[in-house]
């Protein structure tokens, strides 16, 4: 009963295109609040091994090397 109103469908499939860069590999700008920033900035500092966000998280390193990365430049745009 139900596949005679199957057949009578049409069957859409989505295809999904591969981007180059991943969301979080895109250069993207959003605002946060001092506090929050310091929270953050601190939970970076705070821990020492990158194996620890890993392990902790379950995220790809390419992550945890990107956040890394943006808190370097953040660093030297303050002191600047």
């Amino acid at each position: 009963m139900i596949f005679k109103k199957i057949k009578k469908g049409i069957l859409l499939i989505p295809k999904y295109k591969d981007k180059e860069k991943r969301i979080f590999e895109e250069d993207m700008r959003f605002e946060i609040s001092e506090n929050d920033f310091e929270r953050i900035k601190n939970f970076n500092e705070f821990i020492e091994d990158d194996r620890i966000l890993l392990m902790l998280y379950d995220t790809e390193p390419i992550l945890i090397k990107i956040i890394i990365i943006n808190f370097q430049k953040l660093k030297r745009k303050m002191l600047i």
